[in-house]
């Protein structure tokens, strides 16, 4: 017997969308809050009481945490411990799961991060209004102009280190690249053009076959699909040329 959880009287999509920003908002609190427990039980050293070596080891045991859930909140806890904007705005639901990460990580820098707090209030500003990736983008070239000689080696080492693979085998290609971000920048770029050309394509046929009932779940093709003929159709480009 399967039994479903979800309410699926609902009327409209209208309240589909005003449930998913409720939900939304209150994960942003939750995780506010588990962060600060953490980060507190990391300042106590709580973790030993239990005869744990580390806040991560008592994560992973009392939830079943992995290293890496454990590590992402102890560091947003600590930020939002160093700065009352952050804790604020994460308490309010204001920035997303995924940004207030994106925070902890640049003020985890050792060589920069304690710059973070004094451009923080722009920062959370961006946050709020920027798309994931925009704002991604706005913290990770903060944090190259913040710490200029380490970004200057990293960058370095990677480009030095850089490589591409094509592996063909029976069961289908898989393709492997990896290089500095100046290069990256450019790459991801023209691969987002491609992919939306090929969501512009598919929701042209959607709407001619389906008119007004047309929606993404009647799309031909998945987005996954889409990225991978969007690869595909860089190379035939370049081919052409």
């Amino acid at each position: 017997r399967v039994v479903h959880m979800f309410d699926t009287t609902m009327e409209s999509d209208l309240e589909l969308g005003s449930l998913f920003a409720s939900l939304d908002r209150e994960r942003r609190c939750v995780e506010a809050r588990l962060a600060e427990v953490v980060a507190e039980a990391d300042r106590r050293a709580t973790y030993a009481a239990d005869g744990h070596a580390s806040v991560t080891s008592w994560c992973r045991a009392g939830a079943r945490w992995s290293t890496n859930e454990a590590s992402v909140h102890l560091r947003l806890g600590r930020l939002m411990f160093a700065s009352p904007t952050v804790a604020a705005a994460a308490h309010d639901g204001l920035v997303g799961v995924a940004q207030l990460h994106v925070l902890a990580r640049a003020f985890a820098n050792p060589r920069c991060g304690s710059q973070l707090l004094h451009v923080i209030d722009l920062l959370i500003e961006h946050a709020q209004h920027l798309s994931f990736d925009e704002f991604n983008l706005v913290v990770r070239r903060w944090e190259m102009l913040a710490d200029a000689d380490g970004a200057f080696r990293d960058e370095e080492a990677t480009h030095r280190d850089r490589t591409a693979n094509i592996g063909l085998s029976d069961g289908g290609v898989d393709v492997r690249a990896h290089g500095a971000s100046a290069q990256g920048v450019l790459i991801s770029e023209i691969f987002q053009r491609f992919v939306d050309a090929e969501f512009v394509s598919d929701w042209a046929d959607t709407v001619a076959a389906h008119g007004d009932a047309a929606c993404a779940a009647l799309m031909p093709r998945t987005h996954a699909q889409r990225r991978f003929d969007a690869f595909h159709h860089i190379f035939l480009a370049a081919a052409s040329t």
